[in-house]
């Protein structure tokens, strides 16, 4: 799905370039990642602040370039969500304060997205905001059932009421038309379509007061090609609440859920309509309330906040049950409280939050089944940076903090070195402004500690006499404060180094450039081959006791269990390094391992379990340098490199590359339109 007007770029091959002279390689190589010519950057107009229109990509301050993935205008929790067609239908919710629930936060518009096109439409509405509605499609039209309104009584607090109204929505008129009505109000239900019947399972009565709500006892059936012989009441082997519902071949499957003692429920249900008989599946290994399920090729697709993608393929009545559930990887942004929709041979995640706060809150519509094809998103960004900041992820976080202000190779004027900092929430796509780094800085090294803390060591800015040099200072970033505060210095300047945490948790410094133009020629590039070594509490750098093979800066370094492995990078008088090696932190040596297919200069390494996988960079051939866009993966068990068949959708000269949950994650300010951050993910 991508949103109206993108065009989206034509496929490349693996060995699409953009190409440049090595003199220029080996001009810049000084402290940039790599030599890339400065294209003219054209000037993305400031987000509309007008109402939409009609038709229009909702979000405004992200856009999917590339991918099946789209984004919700306002991210609401507790609505309704179905697929007719090509079209994904999306129905109130709830979007104002958490737990503190009011007519105002509640959502009354029907939106529909065009999966193919990313385009969004405004539907007919409701008359008034509704909140955790089920709804199904139907023939030509979808079904609300049941939900919950915040009624408001003068002086008093509005209060949260089920309600039992059902009413279908006419996609070729427009227009919604009432239902019979439940038999008794329900909200924090479920419902799906079999063989013409809608069902409703669990949810309770509420009004106002939770602890005298009316849980659910029955299951509810309506056949929708006779409404007017009303709804069936059925008994239900369960009371449970914010569950999964969806038809399955020939049946009904319930799952997962919360029961009145506030206990989560992990049973999964299977109901047969031609027996009228109920049976136990396997037990929902994911974390059951809130989770949300859809049905696609006889499979039942279940995610909830623990992140993971659980199938599970029932057998059918009257048969031994023999499937189980298994795990199919993980969605990229964990929720609850968001819908699985199956659309177009796919089922995509919808809303939904990753905690009880508004600002945990998920716009993303992700696609989390099959495997997730790679996706584009630019993401506007007023930070000033467009190179060579130091970047690190933690618990969802993107932190930015200094960086160079031009998109010039070596501009290293004393104004283009920035201490600005910022982070980006990547489930919720929301920007904070940080206490700026102590110093202006650029190419430092950085590594998360822990969840809380991470270190900034090293780096490139301006020195005592004006002239930018290598620096040594390290700082550590207290993320629950906010706050930075100096930590050991290295002894001497270094630049384009390794900087890695041991199996022992001991900090590793390895490798780099020690850069001083005080030093004259050729001199003033010191390559370091020695190693230090810290415990995070340590208050001073020493000596870790051995030294590299060879020189190298500049380098594609990456811990892979108990070993570091080092690919590609620069050497003296601006040679590259054809070598690779891991060092192993057990035995303190260096062995060679396998290259992959080009040597590359500043590319990216990415541990993936026992694999590798290197992005981004550039390669020299003759005396063309070019930044490449071929991703290759390493087989740590074979000592095996392959092509793998993703290619980066930029220039990837001034890119950083993460691992995350389980894909990897690029990052660039440089190539992309003034103004915007991208994102690339991928599963290599």
């Amino acid at each position: 799905m991508t949103h109206r007007h993108v065009s989206l770029p034509a496929s490349r091959s693996p060995r699409a370039r953009h190409h440049r002279s090595l003199a220029c390689l080996a001009a810049t190589a000084l402290l940039s990642s790599a030599c890339a010519s400065s294209a003219p950057r054209g000037t993305t107009p400031a987000p509309a602040t007008e109402d939409a229109p009609r038709t229009s990509p909702l979000m405004r301050h992200a856009r999917v370039e590339a991918g099946p993935h789209a984004f919700l205008e306002a991210p609401v929790t507790s609505f309704g969500a179905a697929a007719l067609g090509e079209h994904l239908y999306v129905l109130g919710g709830y979007r104002g304060e958490s737990h503190h629930y009011v007519a105002s936060g509640q959502s009354s518009s029907l939106r529909r997205l065009n999966v193919r096109t990313g385009e969004w439409e405004d539907l007919e509405g409701l008359a008034r905001g509704l909140q955790s509605a089920a709804l199904v499609a139907h023939e030509g039209g979808v079904v609300r059932v049941g939900g919950l309104y915040a009624v408001t009584t003068p002086g008093e607090d509005d209060r949260l009421r089920s309600t039992d109204e059902v009413a279908r929505y006419d996609v070729a008129t427009n227009r919604w038309s009432a239902l019979p009505s439940l038999p008794a109000p329900r909200s924090s239900h479920m419902a799906a379509v079999l063989d013409g019947v809608l069902y409703v399972a669990g949810g309770w009565d509420l009004d106002g007061d939770p602890a005298t709500a009316a849980w659910a006892t029955t299951i509810e059936a309506l056949d929708l090609a006779d409404v007017d012989a009303g709804w069936r009441s059925l008994p239900a082997p369960f009371r449970v609440r914010g569950l999964g519902v969806a038809a399955v071949g020939e049946q009904l499957v319930v799952v997962g859920g919360m029961d009145p003692n506030g206990v989560p429920q992990r049973g999964t249900h299977l109901f047969d309509p031609a027996s009228g008989a109920w049976r136990r599946g396997p037990e929902l290994p994911a974390s059951p309330f809130g989770a949300a399920a859809a049905a696609l090729d006889g499979e039942l697709v279940v995610t909830g906040m623990d992140g993971v993608v659980h199938l599970y393929r029932p057998a059918a009545p009257g048969q031994p049950e023999e499937g189980a559930w298994r795990a199919a990887g993980s969605v990229l942004f964990p929720r609850f409280f968001h819908q699985n929709v199956a659309v177009l041979g796919q089922v995509l995640s919808v809303g939904g939050t990753a905690g009880m706060e508004v600002t945990q809150r998920i716009p993303h519509i992700e696609r989390v089944w099959p495997a997730p094809e790679p996706v584009t998103i630019s993401v506007d960004y007023e930070g000033p940076t467009k190179n060579r900041q130091g970047m690190v992820i933690v618990d969802d976080w993107l932190y930015l903090f200094g960086g160079n202000t031009s998109h010039g190779q070596h501009d290293f004027a004393p104004e283009n070195f920035s201490s600005d900092a910022r982070r980006l929430h990547l489930p919720t796509l929301r920007w904070e402004t940080l206490a700026p780094y102590p110093v202006p800085r650029q190419t430092m090294a950085v590594l998360a500690v822990d969840d809380t803390h991470f270190v900034s060591v090293g780096g490139f800015g301006i020195g005592a006499e004006g002239e930018p040099v290598a620096h040594d200072e390290s700082f550590t970033y207290d993320i629950a404060h906010g706050t930075w505060s100096a930590a050991p210095a290295l002894g001497r300047g270094r630049t384009q180094f390794a900087l890695t945490q041991s199996p022992a948790g001991e900090l590793l410094v390895m490798g780099g450039l020690n850069y001083d133009p005080a030093r004259e020629g050729m001199a003033a590039f010191q390559h370091l081959t020695d190693a230090l070594q810290r415990a995070p509490s340590d208050d001073a750098w020493v000596d870790a006791g051995f030294t590299l093979p060879r020189a190298r800066r500049a380098f594609g370094g990456e811990r892979v269990g108990e070993r570091f492995l080092f690919v590609g990078g620069m050497r003296d008088n601006f040679q590259l390094v054809p070598e690779c090696e891991a060092f192993s932190f057990e035995t303190r040596d260096f062995a060679p391992i396998a290259c992959p297919s080009e040597t590359r200069l500043s590319p990216q390494l990415v541990a993936l379990g026992e694999r590798a996988v290197l992005v981004g960079g550039s390669v020299v051939q003759g005396q063309d340098a070019s930044s490449t866009r071929a991703v290759e993966l390493y087989d740590v068990a074979h000592d095996s490199w392959s092509v793998s068949p993703v290619t980066l959708p930029f220039e990837s000269s001034h890119t950083r590359a993460f691992a995350y949950r389980g894909r990897v994650l690029v990052v660039t300010t440089h190539d992309a339109p003034e103004g915007q951050l991208r994102l690339f993910v991928f599963a290599p």
